[in-house]
């Protein structure tokens, strides 16, 4: 009987309408242990008030719409759990609207899915219709929260959220590599590379430099990943790295320019494979046009990113019991780029080596502050491509940056980078001061 009615409440769930869906995406189910679990005598359990609330803020109900005279028949139970319990509380009732239907069939479906335990980390110990065990005490058909080596065990859809959906889909970063994160994301944005425009003049070496780094993307967010905060984005963009230094009058310092522009489209996609694991897959095409030496390099890039939660990858606070200190992200990720040149033009690399394939990868680290007082975000980073075909490549980079607005958009920021680029395959060494922003 239960399990044809758990049925019965998950199809509903499924064909709940729009309503629903939005609640659904603004709130995860099941949430975190954290936001239903109590301990009870050495076990952790969930609280049925708790989980009550939990599901009546992700699927809103009016309370306009609850029988006069049904607190009698419950006495001592709260609102809430009320109206969960009562599986006819929309029937023959005119105060009970469409959005209101909707919110109860979506409740019930994720009822129905808790107490058959099909959701991982939750254990039921009875099987119990859902209005019976809301409205019993916590020990009744108690829902074990299971541990796992003293941490809970978190269902993917709790642990991995997606970002609630941003208001302008243009994105405004340093490097392309960044772009799949979105603003809203905000600890990962906030260790995401600035765009940078800086104009110094220094007189000790003789020479005045100009320089414009940054990358513009429009991201379009597809339908075809949904659920435990998986998504795939297809952003295209247009990105410049120029570099301009021009010798003043009677300097020895020798004129250079660097000076590309390359286009392309970024596919990123994010699955879930467990609860403290996720993965993010970006394959981007790149067309770059180098205007100093009128060469033309066409490439595929593909960049795998694994995210342990709490380990790589992943904003970790260096004082634990703090959130207005610090926080920290060891940064890892595995790359592979096979290309070829279109046009030579004349540059030097790509008349000796037309063709390129490498494989390799970026290890670093972002420290970004949590106090709003001390607005800075410090990135480091080494990257290394063997050659298969063509040169290898290491570059080292470093970032400080002092942040003009709580959101960490705008910026003064010093940066120094040394070594083989990974986009030219020419070498640099650049300190650079500018005035910074993301988007």
């Amino acid at each position: 009987m239960f399990l044809a009615r758990a049925g019965a409440v998950a199809l509903m769930a499924a064909v709940a309408g729009t309503h629903a869906l939005l609640a659904q995406e603004s709130l995860p189910f099941p949430p975190r242990q954290s936001e239903i679990c109590i301990d009870s005598g050495g076990t952790r359990i969930v609280d049925k008030r708790k989980l009550a609330r939990y599901l009546l803020t992700k699927y809103p109900f009016n309370a306009a719409a609850v029988p006069e005279g049904t607190e009698h028949l419950h006495a001592g139970v709260d609102l809430s759990r009320r109206i969960i319990a009562d599986p006819q509380i929309c029937q023959q009732n005119k105060f009970c609207k469409k959005n209101d239907q909707e919110s109860v069939a979506g409740i019930r479906g994720n009822m129905a899915a808790l107490l058959i335990g099909s959701i991982p980390g939750y254990r039921p110990t009875a099987v119990v219709d859902p209005e019976v065990y809301i409205l019993g005490p916590n020990e009744a058909g108690a829902i074990i929260c299971e541990q796992e080596g003293g941490r809970s065990v978190e269902a993917p859809g709790a642990v991995f959220v997606p970002p609630p959906k941003a208001t302008s889909p243009v994105r405004v970063r340093g490097k392309a590599n960044d772009l799949y994160i979105d603003r809203d994301q905000q600890k990962d944005f906030q260790g995401t590379s600035p765009a940078i425009a800086s104009y110094a003049v220094d007189d000790l070496a003789g020479k005045n430099t100009a320089t414009v780094k940054g990358v513009v993307g429009y991201a379009i967010q597809t339908d075809l990943l949904k659920g435990n905060g998986q998504r795939f984005d297809l952003i295209p963009y247009v990105e410049t790295n120029t570099v301009i230094v021009n010798p003043q009058a009677g300097s020895k310092t020798k004129p250079s320019a660097t000076e590309t522009v390359n286009t392309g489209i970024l596919a990123s996609l994010f699955v879930v494979t467990s609860s403290q694991l996720g993965h993010v897959l970006n394959f981007r095409t790149d067309y770059l046009l180098d205007l100093q030496d009128d060469s033309r390099l066409l490439t595929g890039r593909f960049q795998y990113i694994p995210i342990a939660r709490g380990l790589l990858n992943d904003f970790i606070r260096i004082v634990p019991e703090r959130d207005d200190f610090a926080s920290f992200k060891p940064v890892l990720d595995f790359r592979a780029e096979a290309g070829g040149y279109t046009d030579k033009g004349t540059n030097p690399i790509a008349l000796e080596e037309s063709r390129l394939v490498r494989l390799g990868g970026q290890a670093g680290i972002t420290i970004v502050s949590d106090n709003p007082f001390v607005p800075l975000s410090f990135n480091t980073s080494y990257t290394w491509l063997e050659g298969i075909i063509g040169r290898d490549i290491d570059y080292f980079s470093s970032t400080l940056t002092w942040h003009f607005d709580p959101k960490k958009y705008f910026g003064i920021t010093a940066s120094y980078s040394k070594g083989t680029r990974e986009d030219t395959a020419k070498k640099e060494v650049q300190w650079t001061i500018g005035l910074t922003g993301r988007f």
